[in-house]
Protein backbone atom coordinates (compact mmCIF):
# COMPACT_ATOMS: atom_id res chain seq x y z
CA UNK A 1 0.00 0.00 0.00
CA UNK A 2 1.73 3.52 -0.74
CA UNK A 3 1.97 5.64 2.16
CA UNK A 4 2.00 9.57 1.77
CA UNK A 5 5.14 11.68 2.53
CA UNK A 6 3.00 15.22 3.45
CA UNK A 7 6.61 16.65 4.23
CA UNK A 8 10.88 16.75 4.68
CA UNK A 9 10.53 17.67 8.41
CA UNK A 10 12.92 15.74 10.40
CA UNK A 11 11.73 12.58 12.65
CA UNK A 12 12.71 12.90 16.19
CA UNK A 13 14.46 9.93 18.17
CA UNK A 14 10.75 8.17 18.41
CA UNK A 15 10.16 8.22 15.02
CA UNK A 16 7.82 10.38 15.11
CA UNK A 17 8.20 14.37 14.58
CA UNK A 18 7.48 16.27 17.58
CA UNK A 19 4.71 18.43 17.74
CA UNK A 20 6.44 21.63 17.73
CA UNK A 21 8.22 19.88 14.79
CA UNK A 22 4.91 19.69 12.54
CA UNK A 23 3.92 22.67 13.65
CA UNK A 24 6.70 24.78 12.15
CA UNK A 25 6.54 22.18 9.02
CA UNK A 26 2.57 23.10 8.25
CA UNK A 27 3.05 26.77 8.95
CA UNK A 28 6.19 27.12 6.98
CA UNK A 29 4.06 24.89 4.33
CA UNK A 30 0.99 27.67 4.65
CA UNK A 31 3.74 30.69 4.33
CA UNK A 32 5.43 28.92 0.89
CA UNK A 33 1.85 28.72 -0.76
CA UNK A 34 0.35 32.06 0.61
CA UNK A 35 2.05 34.53 -1.99
CA UNK A 36 -0.37 31.84 -5.09
CA UNK A 37 -3.51 31.57 -2.88
CA UNK A 38 -3.52 35.66 -2.31
CA UNK A 39 -2.85 36.10 -6.30
CA UNK A 40 -5.75 33.56 -6.72
CA UNK A 41 -8.74 34.49 -4.55
CA UNK A 42 -9.76 37.20 -7.01
CA UNK A 43 -10.11 34.81 -9.66
CA UNK A 44 -11.91 31.95 -7.24
CA UNK A 45 -14.22 34.81 -6.65
CA UNK A 46 -15.10 35.43 -10.13
CA UNK A 47 -15.20 31.43 -11.22
CA UNK A 48 -16.83 30.66 -8.26
CA UNK A 49 -14.75 27.69 -7.67
CA UNK A 50 -10.38 27.33 -6.87
CA UNK A 51 -8.37 27.95 -9.25
CA UNK A 52 -5.94 25.32 -11.05
CA UNK A 53 -3.14 27.29 -10.14
CA UNK A 54 -4.45 27.32 -6.35
CA UNK A 55 -5.75 23.52 -6.23
CA UNK A 56 -2.31 22.47 -7.83
CA UNK A 57 -0.17 24.84 -4.89
CA UNK A 58 -2.42 23.28 -1.80
CA UNK A 59 -2.16 19.54 -3.67
CA UNK A 60 1.41 19.56 -3.70
CA UNK A 61 1.75 21.83 -0.28
CA UNK A 62 1.87 18.50 2.49
CA UNK A 63 -1.21 20.56 3.78
CA UNK A 64 -3.44 17.95 3.03
CA UNK A 65 -1.91 15.66 5.35
CA UNK A 66 -2.42 17.66 7.90
CA UNK A 67 -4.91 15.72 9.60
CA UNK A 68 -4.67 12.16 8.16
CA UNK A 69 -3.29 9.42 10.40
CA UNK A 70 0.62 9.35 12.15
CA UNK A 71 1.17 6.10 11.00
CA UNK A 72 0.08 6.83 6.69
CA UNK A 73 2.55 9.68 7.19
CA UNK A 74 0.61 12.39 7.79
CA UNK A 75 0.23 15.20 10.84
CA UNK A 76 -2.47 13.85 12.80
CA UNK A 77 -2.32 17.48 13.88
CA UNK A 78 -4.80 18.42 17.50
CA UNK A 79 -7.55 20.54 17.18
CA UNK A 80 -5.18 23.62 17.87
CA UNK A 81 -2.78 23.31 15.23
CA UNK A 82 -5.37 22.07 13.07
CA UNK A 83 -7.36 25.55 14.31
CA UNK A 84 -3.40 27.60 12.98
CA UNK A 85 -3.17 26.20 9.70
CA UNK A 86 -6.49 26.69 8.60
CA UNK A 87 -6.76 30.20 9.79
CA UNK A 88 -3.20 30.98 8.41
CA UNK A 89 -4.83 29.96 4.73
CA UNK A 90 -7.77 32.13 5.46
CA UNK A 91 -5.36 35.20 6.40
CA UNK A 92 -4.63 34.87 2.52
CA UNK A 93 -7.84 32.96 1.27
CA UNK A 94 -10.90 32.79 3.18
CA UNK A 95 -12.12 30.61 -0.23
CA UNK A 96 -9.08 28.26 0.48
CA UNK A 97 -9.26 28.08 3.33
CA UNK A 98 -12.50 26.55 3.34
CA UNK A 99 -12.37 24.16 0.80
CA UNK A 100 -8.96 23.02 2.59
CA UNK A 101 -10.90 22.51 6.20
CA UNK A 102 -13.04 20.16 3.93
CA UNK A 103 -10.51 18.29 2.15
CA UNK A 104 -8.57 17.56 5.77
CA UNK A 105 -11.00 16.79 7.25
CA UNK A 106 -12.50 14.29 5.03
CA UNK A 107 -9.26 12.78 4.10
CA UNK A 108 -8.56 12.13 7.46
CA UNK A 109 -11.78 10.34 8.50
CA UNK A 110 -11.83 8.42 5.27
CA UNK A 111 -8.39 7.22 5.65
CA UNK A 112 -8.56 6.12 9.62
CA UNK A 113 -11.93 3.86 8.49
CA UNK A 114 -11.39 2.58 5.22
CA UNK A 115 -10.00 -1.14 5.41
CA UNK A 116 -6.56 -1.62 3.83
CA UNK A 117 -7.98 -2.53 0.66
CA UNK A 118 -9.91 0.98 0.37
CA UNK A 119 -7.05 2.72 1.33
CA UNK A 120 -5.01 1.21 -1.19
CA UNK A 121 -7.28 2.45 -3.45
CA UNK A 122 -7.90 6.27 -1.97
CA UNK A 123 -3.96 6.80 -1.59
CA UNK A 124 -3.17 5.36 -5.19
CA UNK A 125 -2.34 8.74 -6.81
CA UNK A 126 1.21 10.32 -7.04
CA UNK A 127 -0.28 12.88 -4.41
CA UNK A 128 -2.46 12.57 -1.36
CA UNK A 129 -5.83 12.82 -3.34
CA UNK A 130 -8.86 15.89 -2.81
CA UNK A 131 -11.40 14.47 -1.26
CA UNK A 132 -14.58 16.86 -0.53
CA UNK A 133 -18.61 15.56 -0.03
CA UNK A 134 -20.43 15.47 3.25
CA UNK A 135 -23.65 17.02 1.86
CA UNK A 136 -25.50 17.61 4.75
CA UNK A 137 -25.67 14.06 5.67
CA UNK A 138 -28.13 13.40 3.11
CA UNK A 139 -28.90 9.30 2.76
CA UNK A 140 -28.29 8.06 -1.04
CA UNK A 141 -29.96 5.28 -2.31
CA UNK A 142 -27.40 1.93 -2.27
CA UNK A 143 -28.20 -1.32 -4.01
CA UNK A 144 -25.93 -4.11 -2.98
CA UNK A 145 -24.35 -5.42 -6.98
CA UNK A 146 -21.32 -7.93 -7.25
CA UNK A 147 -18.20 -6.69 -5.79
CA UNK A 148 -19.82 -3.50 -3.48
CA UNK A 149 -22.91 -1.14 -4.12
CA UNK A 150 -24.55 1.22 -6.74
CA UNK A 151 -25.76 4.44 -5.17
CA UNK A 152 -27.87 6.96 -6.41
CA UNK A 153 -29.16 10.63 -4.62
CA UNK A 154 -28.59 13.72 -4.63
CA UNK A 155 -26.55 15.84 -2.10
CA UNK A 156 -25.45 20.02 -1.03
CA UNK A 157 -22.74 21.75 -0.36
CA UNK A 158 -20.01 20.38 -2.51
CA UNK A 159 -17.06 22.29 -0.92
CA UNK A 160 -13.89 21.78 -3.03
CA UNK A 161 -15.50 19.64 -5.56
CA UNK A 162 -13.26 21.14 -8.98
CA UNK A 163 -10.04 19.51 -9.29
CA UNK A 164 -11.24 16.71 -6.60
CA UNK A 165 -11.13 12.84 -6.85
CA UNK A 166 -13.15 11.80 -4.57
CA UNK A 167 -16.44 12.23 -3.09
CA UNK A 168 -17.33 11.07 0.93
CA UNK A 169 -21.45 10.76 0.98
CA UNK A 170 -23.91 8.85 3.04
CA UNK A 171 -25.58 6.22 1.56
CA UNK A 172 -28.63 3.57 3.02
CA UNK A 173 -28.84 0.34 1.83
CA UNK A 174 -32.73 -0.52 2.47
CA UNK A 175 -32.74 -4.05 0.71
CA UNK A 176 -32.35 -6.11 3.85
CA UNK A 177 -34.35 -6.29 7.18
CA UNK A 178 -32.80 -3.51 8.44
CA UNK A 179 -31.72 -0.25 7.07
CA UNK A 180 -28.13 -0.05 7.02
CA UNK A 181 -26.18 3.52 6.75
CA UNK A 182 -22.44 3.22 4.98
CA UNK A 183 -20.20 6.22 4.41
CA UNK A 184 -19.01 5.93 0.95
CA UNK A 185 -16.18 7.36 -1.13
CA UNK A 186 -17.02 7.69 -4.50
CA UNK A 187 -14.49 8.85 -7.21
CA UNK A 188 -15.36 11.99 -8.79
CA UNK A 189 -15.47 10.08 -12.30
CA UNK A 190 -18.94 8.77 -10.93
CA UNK A 191 -20.31 12.14 -9.84
CA UNK A 192 -22.57 15.38 -11.58
CA UNK A 193 -22.13 18.23 -9.72
CA UNK A 194 -24.67 20.78 -10.34
CA UNK A 195 -23.37 24.48 -11.38
CA UNK A 196 -25.50 26.35 -9.13
CA UNK A 197 -23.28 27.96 -6.99
CA UNK A 198 -24.32 31.11 -7.04
CA UNK A 199 -24.25 32.97 -3.86
CA UNK A 200 -23.59 35.96 -1.43
CA UNK A 201 -20.15 34.87 -0.13
CA UNK A 202 -17.92 32.21 0.43
CA UNK A 203 -18.25 32.07 -4.01
CA UNK A 204 -14.58 31.07 -4.29
CA UNK A 205 -15.30 27.65 -3.31
CA UNK A 206 -17.41 25.99 -5.78
CA UNK A 207 -19.84 24.24 -3.05
CA UNK A 208 -22.48 23.19 -5.37
CA UNK A 209 -24.84 20.68 -5.23
CA UNK A 210 -24.00 16.98 -6.99
CA UNK A 211 -25.42 14.20 -7.29
CA UNK A 212 -25.46 10.21 -8.52
CA UNK A 213 -27.22 8.33 -10.55
CA UNK A 214 -26.26 4.19 -9.72
CA UNK A 215 -22.72 5.29 -9.13
CA UNK A 216 -20.30 1.91 -8.78
CA UNK A 217 -18.72 2.07 -4.77
CA UNK A 218 -16.55 -0.79 -4.33
CA UNK A 219 -17.09 -2.93 -0.76
CA UNK A 220 -13.77 -1.86 0.28
CA UNK A 221 -14.62 1.80 0.11
CA UNK A 222 -18.31 2.25 1.46
CA UNK A 223 -17.78 1.43 5.64
CA UNK A 224 -20.68 1.28 8.23
CA UNK A 225 -22.21 4.68 10.03
CA UNK A 226 -20.63 6.02 11.99
CA UNK A 227 -17.38 5.18 11.08
CA UNK A 228 -15.15 3.40 13.67
CA UNK A 229 -11.57 4.67 13.36
CA UNK A 230 -9.03 1.79 12.52
CA UNK A 231 -5.92 3.97 12.76
CA UNK A 232 -5.01 7.15 14.58
CA UNK A 233 -5.34 8.28 18.02
CA UNK A 234 -7.35 10.79 19.71
CA UNK A 235 -8.93 13.39 17.13
CA UNK A 236 -10.51 10.26 15.23
CA UNK A 237 -12.34 9.28 18.71
CA UNK A 238 -14.04 12.63 18.31
CA UNK A 239 -18.14 13.57 17.54
CA UNK A 240 -18.89 15.19 14.46
CA UNK A 241 -19.11 18.74 16.28
CA UNK A 242 -15.05 18.03 18.20
CA UNK A 243 -13.82 16.99 14.90
CA UNK A 244 -14.68 19.96 12.67
CA UNK A 245 -16.33 22.84 14.31
CA UNK A 246 -13.45 24.84 15.43
CA UNK A 247 -12.57 24.49 11.27
CA UNK A 248 -15.48 27.11 10.85
CA UNK A 249 -14.33 29.86 13.89
CA UNK A 250 -10.21 29.58 11.61
CA UNK A 251 -11.63 30.79 8.92
CA UNK A 252 -13.76 33.32 10.10
CA UNK A 253 -10.99 34.83 12.41
CA UNK A 254 -7.74 33.95 9.83
CA UNK A 255 -9.94 36.78 6.86
CA UNK A 256 -11.06 38.93 9.41
CA UNK A 257 -7.58 39.63 10.66
CA UNK A 258 -6.48 39.97 7.48
CA UNK A 259 -9.69 43.14 6.62
CA UNK A 260 -8.12 44.33 10.25
CA UNK A 261 -4.66 44.68 8.62
CA UNK A 262 -6.39 46.12 5.19
CA UNK A 263 -8.04 48.99 7.25
CA UNK A 264 -5.50 49.71 9.16
CA UNK A 265 -3.05 50.20 6.25
CA UNK A 266 -6.11 52.51 4.83
CA UNK A 267 -6.18 54.50 8.02
CA UNK A 268 -2.87 56.55 7.01
CA UNK A 269 -4.36 57.98 4.35
CA UNK A 270 -8.74 57.67 4.39
CA UNK A 271 -10.36 60.38 5.76
CA UNK A 272 -14.23 61.09 6.38
CA UNK A 273 -16.37 63.60 6.04
CA UNK A 274 -17.15 67.17 4.23
CA UNK A 275 -14.75 69.82 5.92
CA UNK A 276 -11.60 70.72 4.21
CA UNK A 277 -9.64 69.91 7.09
CA UNK A 278 -10.48 66.42 7.42
CA UNK A 279 -8.38 64.02 9.62
CA UNK A 280 -6.89 60.65 8.68
CA UNK A 281 -9.05 57.93 10.31
CA UNK A 282 -5.11 56.46 11.82
CA UNK A 283 -5.11 60.06 13.99
CA UNK A 284 -8.77 59.62 15.01
CA UNK A 285 -9.40 58.41 18.66
CA UNK A 286 -12.56 56.52 17.70
CA UNK A 287 -10.90 54.47 15.37
CA UNK A 288 -7.86 54.12 17.53
CA UNK A 289 -10.42 52.24 19.84
CA UNK A 290 -12.22 50.64 17.60
CA UNK A 291 -8.70 48.91 15.83
CA UNK A 292 -7.57 47.64 19.68
CA UNK A 293 -10.64 46.39 20.58
CA UNK A 294 -10.83 44.46 17.51
CA UNK A 295 -7.62 42.73 17.60
CA UNK A 296 -7.53 42.53 21.57
CA UNK A 297 -10.65 40.45 20.48
CA UNK A 298 -9.95 38.60 17.94
CA UNK A 299 -6.27 37.81 20.13
CA UNK A 300 -8.78 36.70 22.71
CA UNK A 301 -11.23 34.13 20.63
CA UNK A 302 -7.84 32.97 18.87
CA UNK A 303 -6.59 32.04 22.53
CA UNK A 304 -9.78 30.71 23.38
CA UNK A 305 -9.85 28.20 20.51
CA UNK A 306 -6.20 26.85 20.96
CA UNK A 307 -7.01 26.10 24.52
CA UNK A 308 -10.27 24.24 23.56
CA UNK A 309 -8.52 22.70 21.01
CA UNK A 310 -5.40 21.26 22.69
CA UNK A 311 -7.97 20.15 25.50
CA UNK A 312 -10.14 18.81 23.97
CA UNK A 313 -8.18 16.19 22.29
CA UNK A 314 -6.27 15.23 25.93
CA UNK A 315 -9.58 14.62 27.05
CA UNK A 316 -10.72 11.96 24.49
CA UNK A 317 -6.67 10.75 24.97
CA UNK A 318 -7.96 10.31 28.67
CA UNK A 319 -10.81 9.26 28.33
CA UNK A 320 -10.80 6.93 25.37
CA UNK A 321 -13.44 8.41 23.43
CA UNK A 322 -15.05 11.40 22.61
CA UNK A 323 -15.35 13.88 26.13
CA UNK A 324 -19.23 15.21 25.53
CA UNK A 325 -18.99 17.99 27.74
CA UNK A 326 -15.53 19.42 25.77
CA UNK A 327 -16.95 18.80 22.37
CA UNK A 328 -20.08 21.02 23.12
CA UNK A 329 -18.19 23.67 24.65
CA UNK A 330 -15.70 23.51 21.25
CA UNK A 331 -19.16 24.07 19.63
CA UNK A 332 -19.80 26.86 21.30
CA UNK A 333 -16.04 28.65 21.29
CA UNK A 334 -16.34 28.11 17.22
CA UNK A 335 -20.09 29.86 17.31
CA UNK A 336 -18.87 32.84 19.40
CA UNK A 337 -15.49 33.05 17.78
CA UNK A 338 -17.20 33.60 14.29
CA UNK A 339 -20.01 35.86 15.67
CA UNK A 340 -17.16 37.99 16.78
CA UNK A 341 -15.84 38.09 13.89
CA UNK A 342 -18.93 39.32 12.33
CA UNK A 343 -19.30 41.78 14.40
CA UNK A 344 -15.73 43.18 13.86
CA UNK A 345 -16.09 42.97 9.97
CA UNK A 346 -19.00 45.39 9.95
CA UNK A 347 -16.83 47.75 11.96
CA UNK A 348 -14.38 47.62 9.23
CA UNK A 349 -16.87 47.79 6.63
CA UNK A 350 -18.25 50.59 8.10
CA UNK A 351 -14.86 52.66 8.29
CA UNK A 352 -13.43 51.82 4.69
CA UNK A 353 -17.19 53.05 3.59
CA UNK A 354 -17.42 52.82 -0.20
CA UNK A 355 -13.97 52.23 -1.39
CA UNK A 356 -13.74 49.03 0.97
CA UNK A 357 -17.58 48.03 -0.33
CA UNK A 358 -16.56 48.29 -3.66
CA UNK A 359 -16.67 45.06 -5.52
CA UNK A 360 -13.47 42.79 -5.51
CA UNK A 361 -12.10 44.69 -2.87
CA UNK A 362 -10.64 42.61 0.03
CA UNK A 363 -12.55 43.87 2.55
CA UNK A 364 -15.64 43.42 0.64
CA UNK A 365 -15.10 39.82 -0.47
CA UNK A 366 -13.85 39.17 3.22
CA UNK A 367 -17.15 40.84 4.73
CA UNK A 368 -19.48 38.46 2.34
CA UNK A 369 -17.63 35.47 3.03
CA UNK A 370 -17.60 35.88 6.69
CA UNK A 371 -20.99 36.55 6.62
CA UNK A 372 -21.67 32.90 4.97
CA UNK A 373 -19.46 31.41 7.37
CA UNK A 374 -21.81 32.02 10.47
CA UNK A 375 -24.70 30.60 8.30
CA UNK A 376 -22.63 26.72 8.50
CA UNK A 377 -24.91 24.70 10.75
CA UNK A 378 -21.75 24.00 13.15
CA UNK A 379 -21.99 27.78 13.93
CA UNK A 380 -25.44 28.44 16.35
CA UNK A 381 -26.62 30.22 19.17
CA UNK A 382 -28.11 27.56 20.34
CA UNK A 383 -24.45 25.94 20.73
CA UNK A 384 -24.12 28.48 23.25
CA UNK A 385 -27.16 27.49 25.16
CA UNK A 386 -26.33 23.67 24.81
CA UNK A 387 -22.69 24.62 26.50
CA UNK A 388 -24.44 26.68 29.72
CA UNK A 389 -26.91 23.50 30.05
CA UNK A 390 -23.59 21.43 30.10
CA UNK A 391 -22.35 23.93 32.63
CA UNK A 392 -25.30 23.53 35.00
CA UNK A 393 -24.78 19.47 34.95
CA UNK A 394 -27.10 18.33 31.86
CA UNK A 395 -25.91 15.24 30.51
CA UNK A 396 -28.26 13.88 28.26
CA UNK A 397 -27.60 15.84 25.57
CA UNK A 398 -26.25 16.16 22.19
CA UNK A 399 -23.60 18.60 21.09
CA UNK A 400 -24.84 18.67 17.48
CA UNK A 401 -28.77 19.17 17.71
Amino acid sequence: MKMAAPSKVERSGTGIATREERRQALLAAVDAVAPVLSAEAPGAEAERHLTPAAITALQTSGLLALKLPLELGGFEADNALQYEVIERIAYHSTAAAWCMFIYTDILGKVASSLPDDGLAILLAGPELPLTCGGGGLIPGSLVPVDGGYRISGRWIYGSGNTGSDFFMVLGIDETGAQPEFKLCVVRSSEMIVDDNWHVVGMRGTGSSDYRADNAFIPSSMAVPFPPVPLRGGAIFQLGLMGYSAHTIASVAIGGTLRALDEIARMAETKARGYSQNKTPLARRGVFQTFLGRSRLSLMAMRAMMLEVGERIVADAERIGGNPLATEIESRAAASLATQTAVDIMSGILRYAGGEGARAGHPIERTMRDVQMAQTHFYISDSALELHGRSLLGETDLDAAS
